[in-house]
């Protein structure tokens, strides 16, 4: 829309009208953002323990994954990658996979053949002890990989500080 504003300059005693338009009508239009596309398989992927650990300490994180959506998610795969300088302890259900990658990345977990139903809720029990340095924030990675899921990954970061 074109608009027409009139202001007034003055200089000294004088005043001069100063015409000003507004350029949002002579502009191309914009083409309209559109969102990204909702995930077709929505889950809520959830972890429950402390935010904030002892160095030298062992803990356990308690992972919920629930399946919020009609889709049928068979073989899928979770993959937790651990905070940096923590070591793996144990896990229940076990993982199928352990890979220790080299210092300072985490330890990555795997599970495969991972079924959810509709509705269903899958918990994952994850003990680690903590090293390295204190004073930092350490990021636990959860993801579900399935090639019904929005990209086929859906994953979620859990911030965890470490103190001395």
């Amino acid at each position: 829309m074109n608009s027409l504003f009139t202001v007034l300059k003055f200089y000294g005693i004088l005043a001069v009208p100063v015409f000003l338009f507004s350029i949002t009508g002579l502009a191309a239009p914009k083409a309209p953002v559109s969102p990204p596309p909702p995930d077709p398989c929505p889950l809520s992927i959830r972890q429950i323990g402390p935010r904030v650990l002892r160095l030298g300490s062992a803990t356990t994180l308690l992972l919920r994954i629930e399946n919020k959506s009609s889709c049928n998610l068979s073989s899928a795969t979770i993959r937790n990658i651990l905070p940096k300088r923590t070591k793996f302890r144990r896990s229940d259900p076990i993982p199928t996979l352990v890979q220790k990658n080299p210092a300072p990345a985490g330890t990555e977990l795997s599970w495969s053949n991972a079924k959810f139903a509709p509705g269903e809720v899958l918990l994952i029990d994850v003990g680690m002890y903590i090293r390295g340095n204190s004073g930092r924030i350490g990021l636990n990675r959860v993801c579900v990989v399935h090639p019904s899921l929005l990209a086929g990954i859906t994953c979620k970061n859990f911030k965890i500080e470490i103190i001395p």
